[in-house]
């Protein structure tokens, strides 16, 4: 696990508690309760979770009512965060596994 996992195993050891989806919630949305819980800002919460080999993974710009799509490995730490298994968070938020097409991707900005 790159050092945004041992990030992750450490936030998550510590006392913040689950935290649960509500069913149909954005993504983003569930973020940014998830970072709440754990003191953090939104784009401090985006770099622990989707950091690769010491390179932040984030493309396009985030508003409050948009959503965002996560890979395997960003969502397998929100779990561990959030204390929640992917089933539930899959049965709960609508595009949790929905992946980001790649020319969307390519084409956005940077956060």
């Amino acid at each position: 696990m790159a050092a945004s996992g041992v990030f992750v195993t450490a936030l998550a050891g510590g006392a913040a508690g689950r935290v649960a989806p509500l069913r149909g919630e954005l993504t983003l949305s569930f973020l940014y309760r998830l970072a709440a819980r754990y003191h953090l800002g939104l784009r401090d919460l985006l770099a622990a979770i989707t950091e690769t080999d010491g390179r932040q993974n984030v493309a396009g710009v985030l508003h409050s009512d948009s959503e965002i799509h996560l890979n395997t490995e960003a969502r397998e730490r929100v779990c561990v965060l959030s204390r929640v298994p992917a089933a539930v968070l899959e049965g709960a938020l609508p595009a949790w596994t929905r992946a980001e097409s790649r020319a969307h991707a390519r084409d956005a900005s940077g956060c």
